[in-house]
């Protein structure tokens, strides 16, 4: 087996923490077989022009980013938000079945329901479904934290 060279120069830095480090790690290793020591350089001007950015994560339900609304989605999830529920009723409409079956599951946890909505329905389907959501948290039916008819309900 032979040995580097004593010439041989190794690059070891840490990825930065968060969301970026997958990126970090892939640069580092595409760019270090090419450049070599311009690695520090370049990886660390694309990381730092990636970060300039919005993060994924900003902007919840209303955001035109899917990272965000599903990030949304499950901190309403991880909190037991019922103030959330109206907001995730109306991911239920989403253009991606992604979003669509998280929206289901989440509410399903938070409130017990599903009132027929399947993420792969046909549109026709959904709508109707998510009609009888909308119709549902109006009514106060759907147990939410502002305007629930039924806070009778018992927490675990």
């Amino acid at each position: 087996m032979q040995r580097p060279s004593s010439n041989a120069r190794t690059v070891s830095t840490n990825p930065p923490p968060g969301e970026f480090a997958l990126l970090w790690l892939s640069l580092e290793y595409m760019l270090g077989l090419m450049i070599g020591r311009r690695l520090l350089g370049v990886s660390g001007l694309l990381l730092l022009l990636c970060s300039c950015g919005v993060s994924m994560t900003e902007g919840g339900f209303d955001a035109a980013s899917e990272a965000a609304r599903t990030h949304a989605i499950e901190q309403a999830a991880h909190a037991g938000d019922l103030d959330a529920v109206p907001k995730i009723v109306e991911q239920l409409d989403a253009d991606d079945p992604a979003i669509r079956l998280l929206a289901i599951e989440v509410l399903h946890r938070l409130t017990g329901e599903t009132y027929g909505f399947h993420h792969y329905d046909p549109p026709d389907k959904r709508h109707a479904a998510i009609q009888r959501w909308v119709t549902a948290v109006e009514s106060g039916a759907v147990p939410h934290a502002t305007g629930s008819a039924d806070d009778s309900r018992e927490t675990p």
